[in-house]
């Protein structure tokens, strides 16, 4: 199969590590124990998972509802094999999938119908891809919700409330301020499969070097890493000290902790922000373009409008 038709399913895992610092603003759009969205936009309220993800009641082709990560890191929704072969979803034929260092080919199928509360998609494409490493810590996970889901709505991903809002009338846009961040062009990829937007913004890494980096911005991650890191250059194997990732697929995949960095996005300065390091990768095994990625958790709220490429982090 061609390196142009696979898709990046999932940086989906969790690390513990010392440092889980949320960066906090004034909440001045709810008052803790309410739960809505900015335009009075029906919320979408999240359970937080095991491991720091979150996850929300999603109902396929009527049938559920089974409970889904929501990640914006993957670019095509996931679901388990069981859960797939329980609702008789064909296979479609198979496609090549990155869940962080690890290149499968996996089988895609097609539901008729994905539905999270009141928002519904018709006829998104699904990667089925083993999700035991995630369900060994959370077992009612079935699935993820990944970018060709989320990139039909305006998404305000609120922790402190934990719901979700999802926006089709682009009413929250009018609601909600803050430095705009656009969202890095990408090159288009030919194939049979439509690849959605990733989420990549620019960052500076005070405690490296200079040069700006491009970070996936991630749901799905508990810590944010680095791809190419200096510390972790010639470890192939995983030491005593290694952190074990809980990633979408069958094999493990092992990280290094790298000292805590500052972090400049936009005007932005965040401190002593925990990293880890890819271990065992070699290139090619990394995504063109990205040197990392960003949990959205690092955040209260992020803002994501996939329609008009740009984020708002902590929007007022």
């Amino acid at each position: 199969m061609s390196r142009t038709t696979r898709i990046l399913i999932a940086f989906v895992f969790a690390i513990s590590v010392r440092n889980t610092t949320t960066f906090t603003y004034p909440i001045p759009f709810a008052a803790f124990g309410e739960t809505r969205c900015p335009g009075n936009i029906p919320p979408v309220r999240y359970r937080s998972l095991t491991l720091g993800q979150m996850a929300i009641p999603v109902s396929i082709n009527h049938s559920g509802p089974y409970d889904f990560m929501v990640d914006t890191g993957t670019q095509l929704n996931v679901i388990d094999p069981s859960l797939a072969a329980d609702l008789h979803l064909q296979s479609q034929g198979t496609i090549g999938v990155l869940a962080v260092s690890q290149w499968t080919d996996e089988p895609w199928v097609t539901p008729e119908l994905i539905e999270a509360g009141p928002y519904a998609v018709h006829s998104p494409i699904a990667v089925v891809v083993s999700l035991k490493q995630i369900q060994s810590h959370d077992p009612k996970v079935r699935g993820i919700l990944g970018e060709n889901f989320l990139e039909h709505f305006d998404l305000l991903i609120d922790h402190v409330h934990k719901v979700l809002c999802f926006d089709e009338s682009k009413q929250m846009q009018d609601q909600l301020q803050g430095d705009r961040l656009p969202i890095m062009a990408q090159t288009e990829h030919q194939g049979p499969i439509i690849q959605p937007q990733l989420i990549r913004i620019p960052i500076l890494l005070r405690g490296i070097d200079s040069r700006t980096r491009i970070f996936r911005l991630d749901s799905g991650a508990s810590v944010a890493v680095l791809y190419d890191s200096q510390p972790a250059k010639g470890l192939r194997e995983p030491g005593n000290h290694a952190l074990r990732g809980h990633v979408a697929g069958e094999r493990a995949q092992y990280f290094a902790a790298l000292p805590d960095q500052d972090i400049r996005i936009g005007t932005r300065l965040l401190t002593q922000v925990a990293f880890v390091a890819l271990l065992g990768s070699v290139p090619g095994d990394t995504p063109d373009g990205e040197d990392g990625l960003l949990p959205t958790r690092l955040f209260d709220r992020v803002f994501i409008s996939f329609a008009d490429h740009y984020v708002i982090l902590n929007p007022r």
